[in-house]
């Protein structure tokens, strides 16, 4: 074979090995969005839908570096400010209400329009700041995850329903929750970019680095008394895939440690408890021991009493929901969250219940990232 040949063949080669990078990277993205959604959901009540949109750039080509380094190389992102991104948007993740997230197999294209709400993501896209606009009555709260060029490469919006006086109806603490899971999306997703060695390059500059497997360790080329100093990445300790899942697994730990015998003692002391305290502790025993509570079914609140102690308070600590819970649970959770809403556990004020409520909806969680792992790997 010719010199030219081999050289064809290397090429070709090469380009299939950084599109197969490229795109493994992409995946790996929608998935951790998934979990990440899985994740959120359970703090985020009266939110209509959650959609992860991925920015794709039509003027981004992939390129050869030194050394056989992957690039991506694009126009200079300061021109691009000044007449906005040549980008569609890509509808890669979605949630609905009180449905798990999934992620979309066709995924829709949003081009850029005079459209209202389209102008407003495009308007996130290129700013790369967060923007909250009233679309058609429904507020939208849109976050850029950005890439370590600080570009957005995906949005989060997240639509939280009918406006009341044009402004958004989350609460101080759970606008908390959706700003750190884009810190840990953030984090994660610069880490695998700098690991896979593909990075945006809008400065024509070369990178420094190999391409790597995207799940692989990366490889250290300081020295002994340089990489004493030097903390350890996520990605060094995690798999990706993981991070949500290890995040709800240390929630639910916090919420059973709050779970004292001080707390079991005032459930005891309900007399004749509201229907929503009662139904919150049936579905706790129902998913600790399925065949206790097939036996208080239609029981009195003296026979559902005694199983706190015997069933909860034993059980609790010890229950994996990752390792016990199936799909036919999902279906009874989510019957269970659509009668029961927090704001229905916050009238009561019950700090038990209200307890034993979120560890409901961190099972949730929990078994919505598990059969979405399941179906994916």
């Amino acid at each position: 074979m010719s010199l030219l040949g081999v050289c064809y063949q290397q090429g070709v080669a090469s380009r299939f090995g950084q599109a197969y990078v490229v795109i493994g990277v992409r995946r790996l993205l929608a998935q951790l969005v998934l979990a990440a959604f899985h994740w959120l959901g359970q703090h985020l009540d009266h939110v209509e839908r959650m959609t992860f949109y991925y920015c794709l750039d039509r003027d981004t080509v992939i390129t050869r570096g030194k050394n056989g380094v992957t690039k991506l190389t694009k126009t200079d992102y300061n021109v691009i400010l000044a007449r906005q991104r040549t980008c569609d948007l890509w509808t890669l993740v979605e949630k609905h209400q009180n449905k798990p997230a999934v992620i979309c197999q066709e995924p829709k294209v949003l081009h850029r329009s005079k459209n209202f709400f389209r102008s407003h993501l495009f308007t996130v896209a290129d700013t790369a700041e967060p923007g909250e606009k009233n679309v058609l009555g429904k507020q939208h709260l849109s976050f850029p995850l950005r890439d370590p060029e600080n570009v957005a490469i995906g949005i989060v919006d997240i639509c939280t329903g009918t406006c009341v006086g044009g402004k958004s109806d989350l609460t101080v603490e759970e606008t908390q929750y959706v700003i750190n899971m884009m810190s840990i999306l953030e984090l994660i997703y610069r880490e695998i970019v700098q690991k896979v060695g593909l990075q945006v390059d809008y400065k024509l500059e070369d990178i420094d680095g190999n391409i790597a497997n995207i799940l692989g360790k990366p490889e250290i080329t300081k020295t002994a008394d340089e990489a004493r100093n030097v903390e350890p990445s996520i990605l060094e300790t995690y798999r990706p895939e993981t991070i949500f899942p290890l995040l709800t697994q240390a929630e639910l730990k916090t919420l059973i440690d709050k779970v004292t015998p001080e707390v079991y003692s005032e459930l005891h002391s309900y007399v004749d408890p509201p229907p929503t305290v009662l139904r919150t502790i049936r579905m706790v025993i129902r998913l600790l021991n399925p065949q206790l509570a097939s036996t208080i079914a239609n029981k009195s609140w003296d026979k559902c009493k005694q199983l706190i102690a015997s069933c909860i308070q034993k059980q609790i600590a010890t229950f994996d929901p990752f390792a016990t819970l199936m799909e036919e649970h999902r279906v009874e959770l989510r019957h269970f969250v659509a009668e029961t809403s927090a704001n229905d556990v916050e009238k009561h004020g019950s700090y038990p219940t209200k307890l034993l409520y979120q560890w409901l909806r961190c099972c949730i969680s929990a078994l919505d990232m598990k059969l979405a792992y399941d179906n994916t790997y």
